[in-house]
């Protein structure tokens, strides 16, 4: 690595199946530009373990370009086209310079091209924007044109073809602005891509159907994310490839839809496909900020038969059961697919009949894979969890003692009091 400037280094193990999907199209790319200033490299990381370690390896496989020391993850697609069009662009001068704006604009590029226009090839901007494109190669292909009849500007130019004039330029805030404005106003999302929305804001607005509802709503979002991009993400989730995650994810059950995520609550908005105008939905972003939309609470159906010792609550019905006046609360949160909780659970069933009787307290659990917790006093990190709430209360205590009957019977006898309340089951 020290005899060459640019070097792209797969860390492998021989017992991945990815990895082993990876190596041909991995060598297809190398021989593709195998005339350019990068070399390739695989490293066994069940080998050379010292060299995965200080690379700070998680999983396989792991794609570096290591550029003059300085290391850029790769995050594109796995086929020998997208390898050779990530490295081909990480590898173009910064910047390169075109002789005016409509040239820069047309020539192909299916990544982001971003274009500085100019007055002066002296301007502080143009030493801050190679400086960003240095650090940030693999985000684009960045142009410079020297131009005193065209407007000062930013211009990027989307892999769709969206292309965003930008003239506020500063040069201390340039930097920041790129970051935010590469994102489309309004596209798709994926696997590849949501750690960079993320990355920007943690504020959604979700669309979730299929392409043709995509296209009927496209310009609309589009001209509400020009006002709101700076607080929320607006992306398009495509139900064709991800049926599953509008249901999962956002408790739409017949999508299409509009959802904004706000402060990790969700808000559907209540109007239809074809009453998605730039109004209703600017309207409904701004209701939800406000605080005067209506939250929707992700929710199983409620059980008719839930009159056992251990009561069952689901998102609709939380805040009725679980908020009482005259009972004490001890609540279970699990999900299905957790170990422990599968270990806990029927020992959590057997102390709820043994305390069955006690009429004062009630014993009661809820899946928070299928239902949110409507209530942000009830906080938790990973799984189970368990919480006293004291009758009357909001507030509740976490339960951080043993996962034993004895256990639950002794930390019950310290916080409850069994008192001859006559009132009757919910």
């Amino acid at each position: 690595m020290k005899s060459n400037d640019n070097v792209m280094v797969m860390f492998m193990a021989p017992w991945c199946r990815h990895c082993k999907h990876l190596e041909p199209e991995y060598a297809k790319a190398a021989k593709n530009l195998r005339d350019e200033n990068v070399r390739f490299a695989e490293v066994d990381a069940t080998i050379e373990n010292e060299l995965a370690n200080k690379h700070e390896i998680k999983g396989f496989p792991t794609v570096y370009m290591i550029r003059k020391g300085k290391k850029t993850a790769y995050d594109s697609g796995r086929t020998a086209e997208a390898i050779t069009e990530w490295v081909t662009s990480f590898l173009s001068p910064i910047p390169k310079i075109a002789p005016s704006l409509s040239q820069a604009k047309a020539e192909e590029a299916k990544i982001v091209k971003y274009i500085l226009v100019v007055h002066d090839e002296k301007d502080p901007l143009v030493a801050e924007f190679v400086n960003y494109g240095e650090n940030n190669r693999a985000k684009g292909i960045y142009y410079q044109v020297v131009d005193p009849s065209e407007k000062k500007a930013l211009y990027i130019v989307r892999a769709n073809s969206e292309v965003e004039m930008l003239t506020d330029l500063k040069v201390d805030t340039l930097a920041a602005l790129i970051d935010r404005e590469t994102l489309p106003l309004f596209g798709p999302i994926n696997g590849e891509n949501y750690p960079e929305y993320a990355k920007n804001s943690s504020n959604w607005v979700w669309f979730a159907g299929a392409n043709k509802d995509y296209e009927a709503v496209r310009k609309a979002v589009q001209a509400v994310s020009k006002k709101f991009r700076n607080k929320f993400n607006f992306v398009w989730l495509d139900t064709e490839l991800f049926p599953h995650h509008a249901q999962s994810l956002l408790s739409i059950s017949n999508p299409p839809a509009f959802v904004v995520t706000f402060n990790d609550k969700n808000y559907i908005a209540d109007f239809k496909v074809v009453d998605a105008t730039e109004h209703n939905i600017t309207s409904h972003i701004e209701n939800v900020v406000k605080g005067e939309a209506k939250r929707h609470i992700k929710s199983a159906p409620e059980s008719e038969k839930d009159k056992g010792c251990l009561r069952t609550i689901v998102g609709s019905n939380f805040r009725k059961l679980v908020f009482q006046k005259q009972k004490d609360v001890l609540l279970l949160v699990h999900v299905p697919w957790c170990h422990h909780c599968t270990q806990f659970f029927p020992i959590f069933k057997d102390f709820a009949k043994e305390v069955c009787n006690d009429k004062s307290l009630m014993v009661a659990s809820i899946d928070a894979n299928d239902n949110e917790i409507d209530s942000d006093e009830f906080k938790y990190d990973g799984f189970p969890a368990v919480f006293f709430l004291k009758a009357g209360t909001k507030t509740p205590i976490v339960y951080h003692d043993a996962r034993t009957k004895e256990a639950l019977h002794n930390y019950i006898k310290k916080v409850h009091v069994k008192t001859d309340t006559k009132q009757d089951e919910l």
